[in-house]
């Protein structure tokens, strides 16, 4: 494994065969510094225009409709071993959960996950994920509930390649009842005893308990 110096102290990661070859060229970064999607590549002047090379092209085949993902989505890494030749819909579907802009909160930090405001009935948290047209929706109680649901919906889809939003594991909100014995978790409804004290809530509950 060998590095290449770009700007701003970012380093493109090669392999040790790439790099006698690519060293030769001058590369500099593109996607802006903590931009979170940056990328090594080359910058061409054509008829007063710029033409932005990624160092991938310089390593790999590429098709028309088709493009590269990293397997590990450090886009900086351009061992071959972490470059994949995909359909652009799945490189789509692999980008990063997009902001709806500086003057708007997203409802949700998961990926295809939405809530609706005017949404009638008691399930408003959405997961959502669509293929090639074809949308696969459905309604929820919980935000965690929905971000489950696209996980294992993208799992299905896409394979090896899918798209998986970091669920953080739940923990149990206990409160007590019963004259102060025994304390029972608000979210799942689990009542502690010698075998179940703590450790991950399942959060399935929808129910306050009183």
């Amino acid at each position: 494994m060998k590095k290449i110096l770009l700007k701003h102290g970012f380093e493109a990661i090669v392999d040790d065969e790439d790099y006698p070859y690519l060293s030769r060229f001058h590369w500099t970064l593109y996607g802006g510094k903590d931009s979170g999607d940056e990328r090594a590549v080359r910058e061409f002047f054509i008829n007063r225009r710029t033409v932005i090379v990624p160092m991938w092209k310089f390593l790999i085949a590429s098709e028309n409709n088709k493009e590269v993902i990293y397997l590990n989505r450090n886009s900086l890494d351009n061992r071959k071993e972490n470059l994949r030749v995909v359909p652009a819909y799945v490189a789509n579907h692999r980008a990063e959960k997009k902001s709806r802009g500086a003057s708007a909160t997203p409802t949700s930090r998961y990926k295809g996950v939405s809530y609706s405001n005017t949404y009638q009935g008691h399930k408003k948290w959405i997961g959502d994920i669509v293929c090639n047209g074809k949308r696969y929706s459905k309604h929820f109680f919980t935000e965690r509930e929905a971000a489950e649901f696209y996980n294992e919906k993208a799992r299905e889809i896409y394979g090896e390649f899918a798209y998986q939003n970091v669920i953080e594991p739940l923990k149990h909100d206990w409160f007590v009842f019963k004259q102060d014995t025994f304390r029972c978790c608000r979210a799942c409804g689990v009542i502690e005893n010698e075998k179940i004290t703590d450790g991950e809530c399942v959060g399935k509950v929808h129910v306050l308990l009183r």
